[in-house]
């Protein structure tokens, strides 16, 4: 009967470690799902924050790019005014040249009429 006692005892004991060795074991299967789903939840974080800084180095491209064709822009628009300043002083000059023909040919037309009157 003693021995009867004594294996009873132990296999409670027995029954009593295996519960708690499957309450830890229920233990690290929540924790092992609490840890999946914060990988997973990571995961997702991190393939945002790669799309959205992906798309940041898009935008900065494509801005850049725009920055430069408006650079290239800007030189041309410099050119064509330089050019144009140019024609501007050209004009003026003819502008100038003809103004003073113009005064000549005024006193030579004068002088005509001075000797025509003289004459007639």
């Amino acid at each position: 009967e003693e021995i009867i006692k004594e294996q009873r005892s132990l296999i409670a004991e027995k029954v009593t470690e295996i519960e708690n060795l499957q309450e830890q074991q229920e233990t690290l299967k929540t924790a092992y799902s609490n840890r999946d789903e914060a990988s997973q939840r990571f995961a997702q974080e991190l393939s945002a924050v790669r799309k959205s800084s992906s798309h940041s180095v898009e935008q900065g491209l494509r801005m850049s790019n725009e920055l430069a064709r408006m650079e290239t822009e800007l030189e041309k628009l410099e050119t064509d005014n330089i050019e144009l300043n140019e024609v501007n002083n050209e004009l003026k000059k003819t502008i100038s040249d003809l103004s003073t023909q113009l005064e000549l040919l005024n006193k030579q037309s004068s002088n005509l009429i001075h000797h025509k009157e003289v004459l007639e």
